[in-house]
């Protein structure tokens, strides 16, 4: 019997996929992966609630790697560059970025060292813009975007000076203010070796809970309309 399980598992993926969802068009080797695929993606199940920001997730092992978030660990390192990531899938994608093969954008030519960053490039040749704040309906081609827009909304700072009280809404000024006015200090810290990270930085889902149910939220001026006033 174990051997048939086996032999089993050689057969083309056309033939293994024979239970069908009832909602949709995927289909699955196993019946209770049915039962799965449904409970967490038509019925969106969350049942393991994070107790730092309310957050849900589908499993209890997913719960555990997203708590790593309010956290200042980063387990798991490059090998290459000593760099830590919150979980392996990102510290998968930045492996990417130490190879030798390039890839090269089908419109423009350009050559980028990881297939994340080809994706990302993508969105330069595209005019759609799926992500959409639900406030004030503006829309943006990047998810990290809109997030940063959402943190303007909401009128946080969650960006911190290593070095003074000073903070910022986004990690670009923040990191330009270090630059400028703390040089000798960030050198150092530089020169040290030792890793900062960037706390308390609310996530996406959570930024925009707030907004489809917060009031008085803060207008956001887009660059365009200041150069038109």
């Amino acid at each position: 019997s174990d051997l048939n399980s086996h032999i089993k598992t050689h057969r083309p993926l056309s033939e293994k996929r024979i239970f069908p969802c009832p909602q949709c068009d995927r289909k699955f080797s196993k019946k209770g992966y049915v039962a799965s695929h449904i409970k967490f993606v038509h019925e969106d199940i969350r049942p393991f609630i994070c107790e730092e920001c309310g957050e849900g997730t589908r499993t209890e092992a997913t719960l555990r790697e997203h708590m790593l978030t309010h956290t200042d660990l980063a387990p798991f390192e490059c090998e290459i560059c000593k760099k830590g990531f919150k979980n392996r899938a990102r510290l998968k994608k930045h492996m990417d970025t130490h190879s030798s093969n390039k890839h090269i954008c089908n419109e423009c030519g350009l050559k980028l060292n990881s297939r994340v960053t080809l994706n990302l490039h993508m969105l330069v040749h595209s005019d759609v813009m799926p992500h959409k704040c639900d406030y004030c309906g503006r829309a943006f081609k990047r998810a990290k975007t809109l997030k940063n827009h959402l943190i303007l909304h909401s009128g946080l700072k969650p960006y911190s000076c290593d070095f003074c009280d000073k903070t910022f809404a986004n990690g670009a000024n923040c990191r330009t203010h270090k630059r400028k006015t703390h040089p000798e200090e960030l050198a150092a810290l530089e020169a040290s070796g030792e890793k900062t990270y960037t706390k308390n930085i609310p996530k996406l889902a959570v930024l925009k809970t707030v907004t489809k149910s917060a009031e008085n939220l803060i207008p956001v001026v887009s660059k365009q309309s200041r150069d038109f006033s």
